[in-house]
């Protein structure tokens, strides 16, 4: 049996020698490395390590599998005993302190998940401690819990006290819901009872405690008939599950995950032959029970990969489902990451404006805040080779999928398609059509989260506060809504120049900057930074000012509103104490010229009375009552 796939040479601190993803015939041989003071190897991709920290622990397992004479390899380590088994199931991923359903604690690594193992430690080999021709497979009463319920079990209560049979119970179930059928758990029963209890229950007891009635099957039954009462208070509990913005979530590693596909599919795993008619009557039992509405928490804490950051606090927090958060970034944050390349590409594309580089990451930053009272959302411009699409690359990768829609601004406002930004932590619209949106409405309270009624196909509509921040990237910006509602807008909005050119003639060009952006090691830096601009952002009470971006949103201005290049074409004699008919002709004669159409004379009289600081005034002008424009002053 071929325990490794490879080896490398390593030190005390772990591999020196690349592994991840170098092909077998790439990773040198055993007698390659046995000169070497310290080589380890990567484990082959059908095999599974379990590594028992404790000397105790690791003695009672060899125990176990002495006596079952099951085939298995083990060694010894620092600290206790790698076991090695054959894998069937390559869904999982490597784990740590997790409980196997015999009482022990392991950490778990899948060879398929490119697992290094060190073998020699500056001249001392690790030696064997069980060996055989064959190996076996990973025995169901090994086969590691998931981390819930790893941490929901109390192991002293396992292994001894009065608290045992409270313990063993609920364990029944726990078991249950991790697949293990009624003849398995009562084998696993007998195997805690012999090898891990201190003291051994009678086999009676024992035996009262896996009673038939003691499992699932018993428990959502009465009277032999299936209670989707029983059922879904149990699903309830167990998996946290709760109305959140009118719609069942469940959590699940550490976030509110949307949907009921979780809560059927732990209906299946706790009963496999459960009717669809039977899942349909527990879900409307649930969705009826859970009618407390809850929001999502406050926008203070981002749920990572390895853990929630608390804003406020400025630290790492671990997972609890006190708080309500349904978007999960899937990377760690490390505070001390580094990538000089995320500084280098954020420099160019900003062309060294350090304003720029601040404003880059801040929008970056505002998407993990799940607000959106600042009120803002951004543009991106500039044509070809800019880097643009770097940069929103650069966000999808750093948020993922499931929390990015991908919506044109002209798409907003669609049936069916708000609802598509609900539970979003950012919109991002690439090269968005540049065609007139009259009618901004939707867009105004998207940007600011008013609440906005939105719909799903098939269900009934639902009012959701928007909190994902919308993106847009565009050659030419359309001109968004008319008269008032454009000057609002204009106020909300952010132009974001990319004035940048990537040449493949450049010295430093680099084709896959793309991929290399991509990897682990740039977003976890991309993350740190961003947190670094959302505390900017919070302590300034708004965005870094560039003077790139003011100048693209008066130029944005100017170009979208015909009557400031005819206001640039007046001389002051030309409206002060004119009579405001006279004005108003000049200006549609202005229009007429230059194919432009024009505002009515109320409209107009608005915005040249604020654009010069005038006001009208009756007067009197050859025996007739006219008014005319003079300034507010006087």
């Amino acid at each position: 049996m071929k325990l490794y796939r490879g080896y490398v040479k390593s030190n005390e601190k772990g591999a020196i020698e690349k592994f991840k993803d170098v092909p077998d015939d790439k990773l040198r041989t055993l007698d390659n490395v046995k000169k070497f003071d310290s080589y380890g190897g990567i484990l082959a991709e059908d095999i599974v390590m379990l590594d028992v920290d404790s000397i105790e622990d690791s003695d009672k397992l060899l125990d176990i599998l002495d006596d079952l004479d099951y085939p298995c390899i083990a060694r010894f380590t620092e600290h206790g005993v790698h076991f090695y088994f054959k894998n069937t199931n390559k869904n999982k991923r490597n784990g740590t302190k997790l409980l196997l359903p015999i009482g022990l604690v392991a950490d778990v690594k899948y060879g398929y998940n490119s697992t290094f193992e060190p073998l020699k430690i500056n001249g001392e080999e690790r030696e064997i401690a069980l060996t055989g021709d064959e190996l076996g497979e990973l025995p169901y009463w090994l086969r590691p819990l998931s981390k819930r319920n790893s941490k929901k079990i109390k192991m002293d209560n396992l292994r001894s006290g009065d608290g045992r049979n409270e313990t063993l119970y609920p364990y029944i179930l726990t078991l249950q819901s991790e697949g293990l059928s009624k003849e398995e758990i009562k084998k696993t029963f007998n195997l805690i009872n012999k090898y891990i209890f201190e003291d051994p229950l009678p086999v009676e007891e024992l035996e009262t405690i896996t009673r038939d009635e003691a499992f699932n099957k018993k428990v959502f039954y009465v009277d032999g008939k299936f209670s989707p009462n029983l059922f879904g208070d149990y699903l309830i509990s167990e998996l946290n599950i709760k109305q959140i913005n009118g719609q069942l979530h469940s959590y699940d590693d550490g976030v509110y995950v949307a949907g009921t596909k979780i809560i059927e599919s732990k209906m299946l795993e706790i009963l496999p032959s459960i009717r669809r008619s039977n899942r349909q009557e527990v879900l409307s039992y649930i969705d009826i029970k859970s009618l407390k509405n809850y929001s999502s928490q406050d926008a203070n804490f981002i749920a990572f990969k390895n853990g929630v950051y608390n804003i406020k606090e400025k630290r790492l927090e671990p997972y609890t489902p006190n708080i309500i958060i349904t978007n999960k970034i899937d990377y760690d944050y490390e505070p001390n990451a580094k990538c000089p390349l995320v500084d280098e590409i954020m420099d160019k594309l900003a062309c060294h404006q350090r304003d720029l580089v601040n404003l880059l990451y801040e929008i970056i930053a505002y998407t993990f805040y799940r607000r959106n009272e600042l009120g803002k959302f951004f543009i991106l411009t500039g044509s070809g080779a800019n880097g643009k699409s770097t940069y929103l690359d650069m966000i999808r990768t750093l948020l993922g999928s499931k929390n990015i829609s991908s919506l044109d601004v002209s798409e907003l406002d669609q049936r069916f398609k708000t609802s598509e930004l609900a539970g979003k932590l950012a919109n991002i619209g690439d090269d968005i059509s540049d065609s007139y949106i009259k009618d901004t409405s939707i867009l105004k309270k998207l940007v600011t989260g008013e609440a906005v009624t939105a719909e799903r196909k098939g269900l009934d509509p639902f009012m959701f506060e928007n909190y994902s921040k919308l993106l847009f990237s565009a050659n030419s910006i359309p001109r968004l809504g008319k008269g008032s509602d454009t000057k609002a807008l204009n106020r909300r909005m952010v132009i974001v120049p990319f004035n940048a050119t990537f040449s493949p003639k450049d010295p430093d060009y680099k084709p896959y900057i793309k991929y290399d952006l991509r990897q682990e090691n740039a977003i976890k830096y991309l993350i740190v930074k961003s947190i670094e601009a959302l505390h900017r952002i919070l302590e300034n009470n708004g965005f870094t000012k560039s003077e790139l971006a003011d100048r693209e949103l008066e130029k944005y201005e100017y170009e979208n509103n015909p009557i400031l290049g005819f206001f640039d074409d007046l001389e002051e004699t030309d409206y002060l104490n004119q009579p405001t008919k006279d004005v108003y002709k000049l200006y549609t004669e202005y229009c007429l010229r230059n194919g432009l159409n024009s505002v009515s004379n109320i409209s107009f009289s608005r915005q040249i009375t604020s654009h010069f600081n005038l006001t009208s005034k009756s007067s009197r002008v050859n025996g007739k009552v006219i008014r005319i424009y003079i300034k507010e002053d006087e």
